[in-house]
């Protein structure tokens, strides 16, 4: 399976507009935190299961990147967030 990077929010969106897919977070040691994220596209909200733990999430694109909240945006930018898919 190719892994692609995202490397903005904006791709995020287009990735998972409308549609579940599968991401992770690739962390020190080669560890995945894996994500299935959804982008609501009428309320404008990522919609996250957090599949270590089961928690679901729903944030706005600022709440992403609010490290209280999601390590998502510190990992997009960070160049350690991919989708799983093998189509780009």
């Amino acid at each position: 399976m190719a892994y692609k990077k995202v490397l903005s929010v904006v791709q995020l969106k287009e990735l998972c507009r409308d549609e579940q897919k599968e991401f992770f977070i690739l962390l020190n040691g080669g560890i995945r935190s894996g994500k299935s994220i959804l982008y609501n596209t009428d309320d404008r909200m990522f919609e996250i299961l957090n599949e270590v733990d089961d928690t679901e999430q729903i944030l706005s694109e600022n709440e992403l990147f609010d490290e209280g909240e999601s390590n998502i945006g510190e990992a997009i930018l960070a160049g350690s967030f991919y989708w799983n898919g093998t189509y780009w």
